[in-house]
């Protein structure tokens, strides 16, 4: 069982151990504030200097890091007993009698035991008797004499006291920071301007990979729209990468543009209506009825096979009527093109000359031609909604960099002359 006496240093030591635990955290706290307060100033000027996007995360980071940093340098900071015995001695000049007793304690365990002798008389006699007796003795006079001390020391001792030099840097540093904080700053017009550009080209980016999809979906090269497809999305993948590099990606979507547009042909629509009404007049020359009223060209083909199959069962004179018939098409054929216009002109001179075989094969190559002529004309019709995708983007995107430049501009001509006035008035 340990000496009471040792019990009762250790539990009025106590009260001072805590206080200067106090003393040691708001020591450092102190310091810890004035680092922090000092990064955040030059964050904030930073700030106001480039325009840091990830300002307010960093700031906040900063704070948290500072507040964890306090709370594990708590945890470290918590003084031992004898680091407390030796400071209230150093504290309230004690003389060391409150370490030492600590110390001798450590040093001798036996010393530290309950005494076995009743009284000090005792102890006494004993001392004359036995040297070890002696000790003990002494060691006990010295522990009641350091717990007196303990007892009867100020309680207000240990009373916290902060680093003036990292207390005034936390200070100046925060009256600095609140202006820095709350004055309007100019870069959040830049990050706004980012953000909206950002945003825009997200937007745009995504229109064209449905572009992109709706294009290439089950079309591989040589079709055009295989590799337009590509490139849409490819420069989709730009605009979100880099879309701050606005006229890197205006100059990409230009020259994209520039060059569906040169493949465009300008009399596809007016070509498009012609093989919609040779489709049309080819059902009903084949079938007899108007069976095509949408002038569906590959319901046309059909027709036309069927056509080819009932030359032989026409008579001469009935041959001749279908190739005049067909003759009066010329005109729509010549505006479907070359391919349309040549079966049809081969088809009605076979069928004036009778040659059956002749007609029949150029019966079906204007059931192809049409096919083919409808096939080109959905190429035409995709580049050149592929074509008015890419201009849309790029002006969106223009349109989206001039607002933030007309903002900026703006507010710079708005402070120049709120100062030129202030400074007229003065």
């Amino acid at each position: 069982m340990l000496d009471p006496q040792l019990l009762d240093l250790d539990t009025a030591l106590g009260p001072f151990r805590r206080r200067l635990w106090l003393r040691r955290v708001v020591r450092d706290a102190a310091s810890f504030a004035a680092v922090v307060a000092a990064l955040e100033l030059a964050l904030a000027v930073a700030a106001r200097a480039f325009p840091l996007e990830w300002h307010a995360p960093a700031a906040g980071f900063l704070l948290l890091a500072g507040v964890l940093g306090l709370l594990v340098d708590v945890v470290r900071v918590r003084p031992t007993m004898a680091e407390t015995a030796l400071a209230l001695d150093q504290e309230r000049q004690l003389g060391d009698r409150v370490s030492t007793a600590l110390a001798i304690a450590a040093r001798w365990p036996e010393f530290s035991l309950a005494p076995e002798v009743a009284t000090d008389d005792d102890l006494e006699v004993a001392s004359l008797l036995d040297e070890h007796a002696a000790q003990e003795r002494i060691v006990r006079l010295q522990r009641r004499d350091a717990l007196h001390a303990v007892r009867t020391a100020d309680p207000r001792a240990f009373r916290p006291r902060l680093r003036r030099r990292a207390a005034l840097v936390a200070v100046v540093a925060t009256v600095l920071l609140l202006p820095a904080l709350l004055l309007p700053n100019p870069q959040s017009d830049v990050i706004a301007e980012r953000q909206q550009l950002r945003e825009t080209a997200d937007r745009e980016a995504e229109r064209l990979e449905e572009t992109a999809r709706e294009l290439g979906e089950g079309r591989t090269a040589p079709d055009p729209r295989a590799e337009v497809s590509d490139e849409l999305r490819r420069l989709a993948r730009e605009l979100r990468d880099r879309p701050e590099d606005l006229e890197t990606q205006l100059a990409r979507l230009g020259s994209l543009e520039d060059a569906l547009r040169a493949q465009l042909d300008p009399a596809n629509e007016q070509r498009a209506a012609a093989l919609t009404s040779l489709a049309r007049e080819s059902s009903r020359l084949a079938t007899g009825q108007d069976t095509n009223p949408n002038g569906d060209a590959a319901e046309a083909a059909e027709d036309l096979e069927e056509l080819a199959d009932r030359l032989d069962e026409m008579t001469e004179e009935e041959q001749r009527e279908l190739g005049a018939q067909l003759a009066g098409l010329s005109s729509l054929a010549r505006q479907g093109g070359p391919d349309a216009q040549g079966a049809l002109r081969d088809a009605t001179q076979a069928l004036a000359e009778g040659d059956v075989d002749a007609a029949r094969d150029a019966l079906r190559r204007l059931g192809d031609s049409l096919g083919r002529g409808a096939e080109q004309v959905d190429v035409q019709r995709d580049l050149a909604r592929a074509a008015s995708e890419l201009q849309d983007a790029r002006r969106n995107l223009a349109n989206a960099g001039q607002q933030g430049q007309g903002q900026g501009q703006g507010q710079g001509q708005g402070q120049g002359q709120g100062q030129g006035q202030g400074q007229g008035q003065g």
